[in-house]
């Protein structure tokens, strides 16, 4: 039996989810690494790029364009309610940052991402987030009784609002629950760690 060649396998698909309280160095830092997978390292080693191995893709809520934090304009591929038929799902979705002030109520700002992470989460799906991703993540329900990162300043909101959460503050990444499908990342900067 022969091995499919890398042309002919199909690729993971990678759901990046964003919001206007996204930032733009997560969401296209996340977009650029990801996208190249496969791409980069054969054209510096070889003088000619490969396929890419993944199938990036930015997803919000309804998939209008919109502006994110810095007034950076996003256009995203799809719908999430687009990954509703069998065979659709994506192999991982990464929350990207979502920002909301430590102060504010984090509780009710996402309800139909909330859903559809749920759902995704039960087909399979690898979840993980960036900062204040964590935060959508917990609201879904989905760091119930798990440990989770996010920035150090969120530390007092999860303890408030998601006591449930085994909250880590001192870690850029957090790998215990990988098995469970879940990986959080601490501060915006360490998508670095998570990609």
């Amino acid at each position: 039996m022969t091995e499919p060649t890398n042309a002919s396998r199909r690729r993971p698909t990678i759901a990046l989810l964003a919001s206007p309280e996204t930032s733009a160095m997560v969401l296209y830092g996340l977009y650029d690494v990801l996208t190249t997978v496969g791409a980069v390292y054969p054209e510096l080693v070889k003088g000619a790029p490969d396929r890419e191995l993944l199938d990036v893709r930015i997803v919000s809520a309804d998939g209008r364009p919109f502006s994110c934090v810095g007034d950076s304009p996003v256009r995203p591929h799809l719908a999430i309610t687009d990954f509703g038929a069998p065979g659709t799902a994506p192999d991982a979705i990464v929350v990207c940052d979502m920002y909301v002030a430590v102060t504010a109520v984090p509780t009710g700002r996402y309800p139909r991402e909330c859903a559809w992470l749920r759902d995704m989460h039960g087909n399979g799906a690898l979840l993980g987030s960036v900062c204040s991703g964590s935060l959508v993540l917990a609201e879904a329900g989905l760091l119930d009784g798990r440990e989770a990162t996010a920035h150090w300043a969120y530390r007092d909101t999860f303890h408030r609002y998601y006591p449930k959460v085994a909250f880590q503050d001192s870690s850029a990444l957090c790998l215990k629950e990988q098995e469970a499908g879940i990986v959080t990342a601490g501060a915006v900067s360490a998508w670095h760690d998570l990609a």
